[in-house]
């Protein structure tokens, strides 16, 4: 299998009342220096430039010079999980910034689906058992800020991925990228939950600053 638009997209309901609209940005030091430090998942595209999620009719541009597709992976499901999940879509004016970094990041391979792949020289892995299993764990920080910089609230979310290289139901070369990927979006389910609790004390943040 291959990565699909739904795998980009929280599997939880949008909340009722969402925030105003605050732009996506990423701190690309923690992106650097915790995902793409060593073993990258390479990519065609520059995302230096802006990340182009063409089918999904947003482009917005991160400042991070990486070919590390599980980067890019994480900044088009945090763009999703802004403009269309969190935040209010009428854009016209725009309250501040979520800010988005890496607190830790950790990825695993589990030997023993390996080890009896190549015990059997491969033989099961015809009957559907896994060649690989890879996890990701990470912790993630969203900084809500407004648009004169004034810091108003700090999320936190912890995520857990799991993906198998396997013929017929697992992945092939997208697993590490499945596992990364899955473990954002539940770290960005936990943020989201906890936003929503505070949502009218930051919307009323938001709107006195600019006000001001």
């Amino acid at each position: 299998m291959t990565l699909k638009k739904t795998d980009f997209l929280l599997k939880v309901e949008k909340p009722e009342k969402k925030l105003l609209y605050l732009i996506p940005e990423a701190d690309d030091l923690t992106f650097t220096q915790y995902i793409t430090k060593e073993n990258g998942v390479l990519s065609t595209q520059d995302y230096y430039n802006g990340i182009k999620i063409e089918d999904m009719g947003h482009r917005h541009t991160f400042n991070i010079e990486t070919k590390d597709a599980r980067v890019g992976d994480a900044l088009k499901s945090y763009s999703i999980f802004i403009n269309d999940q969190i935040c209010d879509s009428n854009r016209t004016n725009e309250y501040g910034k979520a800010l988005i970094g890496v607190v830790s990041y950790k990825e695993k391979k589990n030997a023993i689906w390996t080890f009896a792949s190549i015990w059997t020289l491969c033989t099961i892995n015809f009957f559907g058992f896994p060649l690989r299993e890879v996890i990701t764990e990470l912790e993630i920080n969203v900084s809500i800020i407004d648009n004169k910089g004034n810091f108003i609230k700090n999320y936190f979310g912890k995520g857990n991925g799991i993906a198998y290289l396997a013929m017929y139901w697992g992945y092939g070369e997208d697993v590490r990228r499945k596992a990364s990927l899955d473990a954002f979006t539940e770290a960005f389910t936990e943020i989201q939950n906890n936003i929503t609790k505070d949502i009218d004390y930051i919307n009323d943040k938001l709107i006195n600053q600019n006000n001001n």
